[in-house]
């Protein structure tokens, strides 16, 4: 089993593997409308909030699932959930959240150590890019952690910080029998984005 299954993943480490299986849709949303209008020059704060009305209703139901999880106590690095906080933070300031929590979409089935793994890597590893984002939010807008800023800023400060021991885990935790399982989960969260 350990022989076939390492042919068929071709030898690589889950994380390797993580990043070649969902390279196409990675970069598939960088190009989507999703970032690239918010990437544009003119941001504003009309814009930036429904921005982050977008990013909750993708978030919500996904971190409900992550929370319902058994298998989160596995994840040291990452069982405190603070982007999300941060940004219920951010739409609580805007006056916006109680609008957004009325209307739950359904979340990822979480079964497995696996799919877990799979759904964290997409959002931990998207908290990377938070540093470069806030930068442009700043640039653009008057607003700093504390006036709306605060989910860019928690990925800015804390996403690389528990990168590191957050891949360890996945490499050390997710077995070669649930590569598959991972890799498809992954490609469902990523999925999740395409708005």
């Amino acid at each position: 089993m350990f022989f076939e299954q390492n042919q068929l993943m071709g030898g690589l480490s889950i994380l390797e593997l993580l990043k070649v299986h969902t390279q196409e849709v990675h970069k598939s949303l960088e190009a989507g409308s999703f970032m690239s209008n918010f990437l544009k020059d003119d941001l504003n704060m009309t814009r930036y909030q429904e921005l982050l009305r977008t990013i909750f209703q993708v978030l919500a139901p996904i971190e409900r699932a992550i929370a319902e999880s058994s298998y989160l106590t596995n994840f040291q690095s990452v069982k405190s959930r603070d982007y999300f906080t941060a940004l219920k933070e951010d739409l609580s300031y805007f006056g916006q959240l109680d609008l957004l929590s009325s209307h739950p979409l359904p979340g990822p089935e979480i079964t497995s150590l696996a799919q877990l793994a799979g759904v964290l890597y997409v959002l931990e590893g998207s908290a990377l890019g938070g540093r470069v984002l806030e930068k442009k939010i700043k640039h653009k807008l008057t607003i700093d952690k504390n006036s709306g800023l605060a989910y860019f800023s928690a990925q800015s400060e804390l996403g690389f910080n528990r990168w590191p021991m957050f891949k360890d885990e996945i490499e050390s935790l997710v077995k070669e029998n649930e590569f598959q399982s991972c890799l498809d989960s992954a490609k469902l969260t990523f999925g999740r984005f395409k708005c």
